[in-house]
């Protein structure tokens, strides 16, 4: 999966569909790499940032994430257990592929500071 393609209209729905077909093909157990790209903190520089995810969990090991401010921006206050083990590994427990890709939104753009380019209108997606 990648974007921008024709395929989507934007990164959160790429997303979103890696997410339902890793699950509805039983791949859920494999890790799988999100990868994004956009504009990162000043006008001219560029961010890019790689999440693992395997089911419902994501690599975020060595993050100080604000967990609060992830739910908030990914509109999933009280919608979605969290869990974080020692190591940094964030498990989102019985939360769907739309919400596992609304988070992980969260963790490209409020997180990792990635946002579209000026002339763009969403940030660059992959997963492989």
């Amino acid at each position: 999966m990648e974007y921008p393609s024709d395929d989507y209209a934007c990164s959160l729905e790429a997303m979103t569909s890696a997410l339902e077909w890793l699950k509805k093909g039983g791949y859920g157990d494999r890790w799988i790499t999100f990868g994004a790209q956009g504009k990162g903190p000043r006008e001219d520089s560029y961010q890019s940032a790689d999440v693992q995810v395997r089911n419902n969990t994501l690599d975020l090991r060595g993050q100080e994430l604000d967990l609060p401010a992830l739910l908030r921006f990914a509109k999933l206050d009280g919608q979605v257990e969290v869990q974080v083990d020692p190591a940094g590994m964030v498990t989102l427990p019985g939360a769907t592929p739309q919400q596992m890709s609304r988070f992980l939104d969260a963790v490209f753009q409020k997180h990792f500071g990635i946002h579209p380019h000026d002339d763009e209108e969403d940030y660059a997606v992959g997963a492989e």
